[in-house]
């Protein structure tokens, strides 16, 4: 008998066992992220993400200031950016529009800065009708300084003048054209 109550008791301790270890195992084991996305892949996902975006900015006297559209607008928080894929961004000021546009881009969330890549564009007309484009495979605009910055086989063209170089830096405050590199062109005097 006493053999009898020593291995049911084993039987029991054993059948104890096998649970405690079964429910450490499956659920311990198991536990369930507090995320459905690991930290390591949030940090490098955007915080929101659109499509077929327009966006607009008015002044306070309700002009409009600035359009931006783009086939997808992905914005990422680390960075304080905006990529943006096939945008086309309008700038309205007090004569002159500008239109700038290429293949992706990015806007800086702090400043009105942004960088187009790949065949890249920005035209500006002038209240007189008067144009200006630079074209590039990299352009880009800092708002402080006013400066359009064409890299990669950068081309300007107006009425008058149709020239190339690695480098075009158009300085919109002052209305000068630096450029630097491989520089080829030609001028053709306005006609009265």
């Amino acid at each position: 008998m006493a053999i009898k109550y020593i291995l049911e008791r084993k039987r029991l301790i054993g059948v104890a066992c096998i649970l405690i270890v079964f429910v450490l195992i499956f659920i311990l084991g198991n536990k369930p992220s507090l995320y459905l996305i690991e930290e390591q892949k949030l940090v490098s996902s955007p915080d929101y993400f659109l499509e077929n975006v327009t966006t607009k900015t008015y002044a306070v006297n309700g002009n409009l200031v600035e359009e931006v559209a783009a086939n997808t607008a992905n914005h990422y928080n680390a960075s304080k950016e905006t990529l943006l894929i096939r945008p086309v961004i309008t700038r309205t000021e007090p004569g002159a529009t500008t239109i700038a546009q290429a293949e992706n881009g990015a806007i800086n969330d702090s400043s009105k800065n942004f960088t187009l890549n790949g065949d890249a564009s920005v035209v500006r007309t002038s209240s007189d009708n008067k144009n200006v484009k630079i074209e590039a495979q990299t352009i880009t605009y800092d708002d402080s300084s006013q400066l359009i910055t064409g890299k990669a086989q950068a081309k300007l063209s107006s009425a008058q003048i149709n020239t190339s170089s690695d480098i075009i830096i158009h300085n919109l405050k002052e209305e000068t054209t630096s450029l630097d590199g491989g520089v080829v062109g030609t001028y053709e005097p306005e006609k009265n």
